[in-house]
């Protein structure tokens, strides 16, 4: 029942896809045993487009690729979102989209709503977004990338350093929860997030959880919450402002406006939503409400750009499905739709 059920989602998430606008080619990829789709698997999809296409990767049980993948021409990827049983009306079908390690090489990618494990950006004006990263993040390891843009998304493992900007100039980062769980097994040298010296960036709205370090340099520091992360002593250049930590380690940097507090103004919700439980507490008087640089919140539902719970990316989903046999043996399906920031 459950994969008649699947199969019809796919079909009319395919009906509902032709109804909103792309570049070029739109194809879809699907992996499930039975459904028809333009590609059963990441490498031959992307050996199979022309650079503007999008790609859409559907509901599965089993990841898309398991070697790493190269992304070697400009595409748009759009998976399902993460953590869709967390927060009920995004998605009818609760499978993510699963990805193993990819390698972004060509310029202006955009990759949103994925479940990745590894992820490398070796290219410029790349978007990655809102996608949960389940191992590690690293620009720029195979030479210098510029103009890169990494927000809203969900980063969580238990690795030496989480996400490592290697050689990166002119890159946005924010609205990203970071959490290296490394930090849990005692390891004093884990890292949430580095920017190299040969780096410069943007960091603003971004949750760092846990007591893994941050070592930044050359670097506009906006709006951020560090939960027991410190800043390493041996970053450089860092402009800080509107920043929350209950350590004092912010009063070391300028500008002075950064709040520190020791009270638990941030703490994790008790809500079972595993992105969700990051937001700000509203039960009691909140210093970093509407405290930030440009008049938001502090963290990572602050901003322009706030984070967007479970990933969903910027398509239309299926959000209700149901299906029912009438008297006369005819099946009515009922489903309902809508679109997403």
């Amino acid at each position: 029942m459950y994969r008649q059920i699947a199969a019809c989602l796919v079909v009319c998430f395919f009906v509902v896809l032709t109804n909103y606008a792309s570049a070029q080619s739109r194809y879809r990829v699907n992996n499930n045993p039975g459904v028809s789709a333009d590609f059963t698997d990441l490498a031959s999809a992307i050996a199979g487009s022309a650079a503007g296409d999008t790609l859409v990767i559907e509901h599965s049980d089993v990841a898309y690729n398991v070697a790493e993948v190269e992304i070697n021409i400009e595409l748009v990827i759009y998976g399902t979102g993460f953590f869709l049983v967390d927060n009920p009306g995004n998605q009818a079908d609760i499978r993510a989209s699963q990805l193993g390690p990819i390698n972004i090489t060509a310029n202006g990618v955009v990759v949103s709503g994925l479940s990745i494990t590894d992820a490398r950006i070796n290219a410029n004006s790349v978007v990655f977004e809102r996608n949960y990263v389940s191992s590690t993040l690293t620009v720029g390891d195979a030479g210098p990338t510029k103009f890169n843009i990494v927000r809203q998304n969900y980063m969580r493992a238990t690795v030496p350093d989480l996400v490592d900007v290697v050689n990166s100039i002119s890159m946005k980062f924010h609205n990203n929860l970071l959490w290296n769980e490394t930090d849990i097994l005692g390891d004093p040298t884990a890292t949430n997030l580095i920017i190299s010296a040969s780096s410069a960036a943007m960091i603003y709205n971004n949750v760092f959880y846990g007591s893994a370090t941050v070592l930044l340099n050359n670097v506009q520091l906006d709006n951020n919450v560090f939960e027991e992360s410190v800043i390493d002593p041996l970053s450089t250049n860092i402009a800080a402002s509107s920043n929350f930590a209950e350590n004092s380690f912010l009063s070391l940097y300028q500008p002075t406006d950064n709040i520190v507090e020791t009270d638990s103004t941030f703490e994790v919700l008790s809500i079972a939503s595993r992105d969700a439980q990051f937001g700000l507490r509203t039960d009691i008087p909140n210093a970093l409400l509407n405290a930030g640089s440009d008049g938001t919140d502090v963290g990572i539902f602050g901003g322009q750009f706030s984070y967007v719970l479970s990933g969903m990316p910027p398509i239309p989903s299926i959000y209700f499905y149901e299906q029912e046999t009438s008297s006369d043996g005819d099946l009515e399906i009922q489903i309902k739709t809508k679109t997403n920031k």
